[in-house]
């Protein structure tokens, strides 16, 4: 599973830096959630104008660090814990852990 994400990953990341993201996006029709950025920053996030994938939504996510959790409570109520690079959020726990090295 983990290697579907890095997969995953490495797909977003590429479509974004060729521009593909555009093409990719085109085909999305979203409602995107209000986000108060004073409320956002009260609360201890980052308020990011235009922040989603494809541009489309404000964001507010709130960086954590290793061993610390991303367990999003409610993903309508921002912030959204997110954890600093190069850390992610592992699935079991909910805590921020080191990303395992490649097979590479």
């Amino acid at each position: 599973m983990n290697g579907k994400l890095v997969v995953v990953l490495v797909v977003l990341a590429l479509a974004q830096y060729t521009g593909a993201e555009n093409e990719f996006c085109r085909y999305f029709s979203v409602r995107c959630l209000w986000i108060d950025p004073d409320l956002c920053k009260a609360r201890g996030g980052v308020f990011i104008y235009r922040g989603s994938f494809c541009g489309l939504c404000d964001i507010c996510p709130k960086y954590v660090g290793l061993g610390q959790s991303c367990k999003d409570d409610d993903p309508y109520q921002p912030p959204k814990p997110t954890c600093v690079e190069p850390l992610i959020c592992d699935r079991d726990s909910k805590k921020c852990v080191m990303a395992p090295a490649s097979d590479e």
